[in-house]
């Protein structure tokens, strides 16, 4: 698919507040950054639009998710930081899985 059709599959997804869609979108999207340097100011916009929603709804583990595809370091230090001011947990402490 197309970077534009993936950017407007993205663009439905949180339109519909289907976040686990446009995630699964921003994954396609990130991996095809290397090929589209351009677009980091428009995947950093939206993969924070996505981290807010994740937030909101307390999903810390997905918003981590969304924060390890982060691409730029300033915008990932802050995300991480956000997120644990909100969680009340370390970085660390957002496990993926129930120990």
């Amino acid at each position: 698919m197309k970077l534009k059709d993936l950017k407007e599959e993205f663009k439905k997804f949180m339109s519909e507040e289907d976040w686990d869609g446009a995630l699964s979108v921003l994954k396609d999207i990130h991996d095809a950054l290397p090929e589209n340097p351009n677009q980091e100011d428009w995947y950093d916009h939206n993969s924070r639009a996505l981290f807010q929603a994740y937030c909101k709804i307390c999903d810390w583990v997905v918003a981590k998710a969304v924060v390890n595809i982060t691409v730029k370091p300033g915008s990932k230090e802050g995300r991480i930081k956000r997120l644990e001011e909100l969680s009340g947990m370390t970085y660390g402490e957002i496990n993926f899985f129930d120990d």
